[in-house]
């Protein structure tokens, strides 16, 4: 685990970590077991590397799980975002997730920084000695400088031409796999899944999805369908029959 102090800090960089997100969502439905996404990687489950890419994925906000690795919701809308705009908002929100850079991001600003002042500013935030300090120094000032301009942007909300984001779904997947509830949440227990005037539509008993029809959001209907089988199974008694 790389940590300075008390602040724990990804060793691998913002954009690389998102790549791994991609690929959970468009193979993988946004959930995997460990073994499968060591090995869709070409890594060793049990490899220092792969370690490091999972602590990186669970530091930015990517994912959660130890067994099963899943997208959190903010995971899902950097692997697919609706717009340039939203890719945008969703990496200044994962890069905004790591208190240590944050930290360093308002110190610093837009000002120039060089190795000397990166790591008396890091002797100052964590308290760690000189000596720690140096050893560690060149890996958070390479992963930092990837995201340090997201840090000093304006971070307020981005919206598309279209108005379309994350943020405007009315119901979404949380943490635990469940569907939040929204505004227009369907009665009873029927699902209803439409597509008309480019849009696609899920109805749910606790919640609704719609969205502009795109192989992107398609993909998030996928993940909230997955979830909401997940919720019916494990509420008859954990019963999956298809193997998912």
């Amino acid at each position: 685990m790389a940590k300075l102090g008390k602040y724990e800090y990804p060793e691998i960089e913002l954009n690389a970590s998102v790549d791994v997100a991609r690929k959970m969502s468009s193979d993988f439905a946004g959930e995997v077991s460990r073994s499968w996404l060591a090995r869709s990687l070409g890594m060793a489950e049990r490899g220092g590397a792969f370690a490091s890419r999972l602590t990186a994925l669970r530091l930015w906000g990517i994912t959660t799980g130890r067994s099963r690795i899943r997208l959190t919701r903010d995971g899902l809308r950097a692997a697919s975002p609706f717009s340039h705009s939203d890719a945008l908002s969703s990496m200044r929100d994962l890069a905004g997730s790591v208190p240590l850079f944050v930290q360093l991001g308002n110190r610093i600003g837009r000002d120039p920084c060089d190795a000397k002042r990166m790591a008396s500013l890091l002797e100052e935030i964590t308290g760690a000695g000189r000596q720690e300090v140096s050893r560690r120094v060149a890996t958070i000032d390479r992963v930092f400088g990837e995201v340090r301009q997201l840090l000093a942007e304006d971070r307020s909300p981005a919206r598309s031409d279209s108005g379309a984001r994350a943020g405007d779904v009315q119901s979404e997947v949380d943490a635990d796999g469940a569907v939040s509830s929204g505004p227009s949440a369907a009665a009873g227990g029927d699902i209803a899944l439409s597509a008309s005037e480019g849009r696609i539509e899920i109805k749910l008993p606790d919640g609704s999805l719609s969205l502009p029809e795109t192989v992107e959001t398609i993909d998030a209907a996928l993940s909230v369908l997955l979830a909401r089988r997940r919720k019916v199974a494990a509420a008859y008694g954990g019963a999956d029959r298809q193997g998912f």
